[in-house]
């Protein structure tokens, strides 16, 4: 079997439309360019006070990911 990502452990992929669980974000990739983008849940959003169009750094710190916003 072909390791595919986020499929769930029953082999299947979650069903397009889905709504994820609380503090899981979604990441799509850009046919066109390549280039990744992630969806996070609006309740992080707001404790951040960011809208669309904000700028984030992304770090790996001992596996984890870590996000700084760096322009508004």
């Amino acid at each position: 079997m072909v390791n595919k990502p986020f499929q769930t452990q029953d082999g299947e992929s979650p069903p397009r439309g889905a709504r994820l669980g609380q503090n899981q974000v979604k990441l799509r990739r850009q046919k066109s360019n390549g280039q990744y983008s992630m969806t996070i849940p609006a309740g992080v959003a707001k404790a951040l006070r960011c809208e669309g169009g904000e700028v984030f750094e992304v770090f790996i710190e001992r596996g984890d990911i870590l996000l700084r916003m760096v322009q508004r």
